[in-house]
């Protein structure tokens, strides 16, 4: 904190605040900010270099936002006060002048130090008569002066007349929940035909701002009590009211955002009690919030698309309940989905926001579905305006549904459709055919030649290897891969061997590795096995029965080009289990056949592994030969 640069004075005020703060939980940071500050003070005003006048400035500044925050005792800042008008130096008149423009007009506002404030102040101004000081010093003491100090200015007040100022009282002082009638009686006593006295009535309602919000109902009563005897006022209060709202939504103005909010519950309370408003004024006003442009701004920003979520959450706030009902539950339910593609096309929704709409949401919709992405919800519009369902809540519900189980199916059946596998198959026959004519044509010509070279043999015989290759048997192939890379594993090792481990090393791994072997067998002995205890129990013997492996497919179902896999269907809430044939060529079961091969070859090698670890242990242990010895004696060094 005392390192504040002297560069940026306007960071003084926080990092006072800051002090203030630390100080009510650890107090022993003001005293010594305060002291050290005061240290420098004396050191700067002891040196005369002019290089240090913006040190001066920085040091005098804080020490006045310290005794505002009363960080700082007043007998301090007076002491200072008392050296620098006792020096009245240039130097000491730039610093007494940061210093009042800083605290001056605090201390002679406050009662405890007003005295002798002013007395200050009066010396410093018979000391500037006194002495000729140069225009710059001159000009600085006397905007110090009235810093501290302003010129006493009358404020014209313009003065009410008597009926306005009874006016005023009845609405701003007079108005409670339980003098709604007795205002109203008095209300009536005004000459409301005379225009000035209408005019300034409707002015004194419509001044929401002077208005607690907690009385923003009771001011909704008034208007409806004051409906019934003079309906022309009520007209002229909703225009007014509904203008203030479309003006302040096309403005865009930031300042007068709390004002905008006022008007909004007004709004809403003008609809849920006096019923001065209907519910296609309320929708029209909403789906204007959200849809309708501003006018000092082609796009509007960030700031003002997240106002408008605002404005809309707090009528839905204050009306909502009263338009979840049987004629405008339908339309309410419209707009909250036209609401939900508006806050999803935002960018970021701050927490606070979010926070209060799902809290809107649980409380006035809770069986309302929630989207996530502005595409899903883009098709939800489209699908309402083309069916116009009469229970929306429903249809969005199984439109949920059915997008779910149409992805689901769309995961799980991506690679396995039994139609492909057939004209999969029916591809291989042909091919299979295909490839055996092209053969008995080439042994027909081979036949016919007799002058045949080495190299057209051979090149046949690449031939009907490829043929081969293409028709499905992919062993050969495979056979090959192995021995290609058995000769590339032979070759690596063979130029690998100076990277050979060292016996210590194979010693140590082989006793990590039979400690890891122990840790593992320990805890497998308490595992707990894998249960199908979450399958139906009609079809738990079923699977129990026919799986072989984990992963449920069997080969003696099925023909011997098939494999049969156990399928868990689930209708309803109901489970049951069928059987499906899948061709061996299809991937499913190619993977399938695949992952048992591995796990077969896993557990074979675990098991010889644990052989090994148990004869390791049986086996006797050789006693270890110590050899002694004798100590190391050293040898005296004598020191020259």
């Amino acid at each position: 904190l005392f390192s504040c640069p002297r560069q940026h004075l306007e960071l003084l005020p926080y990092y006072s605040r800051i002090a203030v703060n630390l100080n009510r939980v650890h107090p022993e940071v003001g005293p010594s900010l305060c002291k050290m500050l005061e240290e420098e003070f004396q050191s700067l005003m002891s040196k005369n270099s002019l290089n240090l006048d913006e040190s001066r400035i920085r040091n005098i500044r804080f020490l006045g936002e310290l005794t505002k925050f009363k960080l700082l005792p007043y007998t301090s800042t007076f002491m200072i006060l008392k050296v620098l008008l006792d020096d009245f130096t240039q130097k000491s008149i730039d610093v007494l002048s940061a210093l009042l423009e800083t605290a001056g007009r605090f201390l002679f506002r406050t009662p405890e130090t007003a005295v002798r404030m002013s007395n200050i102040l009066e010396v410093m101004m018979k000391k500037k008569n006194a002495k000729n000081l140069d225009p710059r010093a001159n000009t600085l003491l006397e905007n110090a002066y009235y810093a501290s100090k302003p010129p006493e200015k009358g404020i014209d007040k313009e003065e009410l007349p008597p009926l306005h100022q009874y006016i005023e009282h009845l609405v701003f002082v007079r108005l409670t929940p339980s003098t709604v009638q007795q205002v109203i009686r008095q209300i009536r006593k005004i000459p409301l035909q005379e225009p000035v006295a209408r005019e300034f009535l409707l002015k004194t309602l419509l001044n929401v701002r002077s208005i607690k919000i907690s009385c923003i109902p009771v001011l909704a009563s008034l208007i409806s009590g004051l409906s019934n005897y003079h309906d022309d006022i009520a007209i002229d209060f909703v225009d007014a009211v509904l203008e203030e709202v479309q003006i302040g939504v096309e403005q865009d103005d930031y300042t007068q955002h709390q004002h905008r909010v006022s008007f909004m519950i007004l709004l809403g309370e003008l609809y849920n009690n006096a019923r001065l408003v209907d519910s296609e004024t309320v929708f029209n006003t909403l789906y204007m919030i959200l849809f309708s442009q501003s006018m000092q701004k082609k796009k509007p920003d960030q700031i003002s698309n997240l106002f408008r979520a605002r404005l809309v959450l707090v009528l839905l706030n204050t009306c909502g309940r009263s338009l979840n009902r049987r004629s405008t539950v339908k339309k309410l339910d419209v707009f909250l989905v036209y609401y939900q593609q508006y806050l999803l096309s935002l960018h970021h929704t701050p927490y606070e926001l979010s926070y209060d709409i799902q809290e809107m949401f649980q409380s006035l919709k809770p069986k309302m579905v929630i989207f996530k992405s502005f595409q899903e919800i883009g098709a939800v519009l489209a699908a309402i305006r083309r069916e116009q369902p009469e229970d929306l809540l429903l249809f969005l519900k199984k439109w949920r549904d059915k997008n779910f189980s149409k992805a689901e199916a769309r995961e799980s059946v991506q690679d396995d459709d039994p139609k492909q596998d057939e004209q999969y198959s029916e591809d291989e026959s042909e091919e299979d055919s295909d490839t055996d004519m092209d053969l008995e044509s080439e042994d027909s010509v081979s036949g016919g030649e007799m002058n045949v070279e080495p190299k057209d043999i051979e090149e046949e015989e690449d031939v009907t290897s490829d043929s081969s290759s293409v028709s499905g048997s992919d062993t050969e192939y495979s056979d090959s891969e192995e021995d290609s890379e058995e000769d590339e594993i032979i070759s690596i090792k063979q130029n690998l061997d100076h990277l050979k481990p060292s016996k210590e090393e194979e010693d140590s791994l082989e006793r990590e590795f039979e400690q890891m072997m122990k840790e593992s067998l320990g805890t497998a002995k308490f595992a707990s096995k894998a249960s199908n205890m979450n399958l139906p129990a009609a079809n738990r013997s079923i699977i129990s029965k026919f799986s072989q492996g984990s992963g449920g497919a069997t080969s003696s179902g099925g023909s011997g080009n098939s494999v049969q896999f156990h399928v868990m269907i689930k209708k309803g809430t109901k489970a049951a289990v069928r059987d499906i044939l899948v061709p061996k060529a299809a991937k499913m079961a190619q993977a399938n056949e695949s992952r048992q091969a591995a796990e077969a070859q896993e557990r074979s090698e675990i098991k010889r592994l644990v052989l090994e670890a148990s004869e390791r242990e049986d086996a006797p242990v050789a006693p270890r030969k110590y050899v002694l010895q004798p100590p190391r004696i050293k040898k005296k060094t004598e020191r020259w």
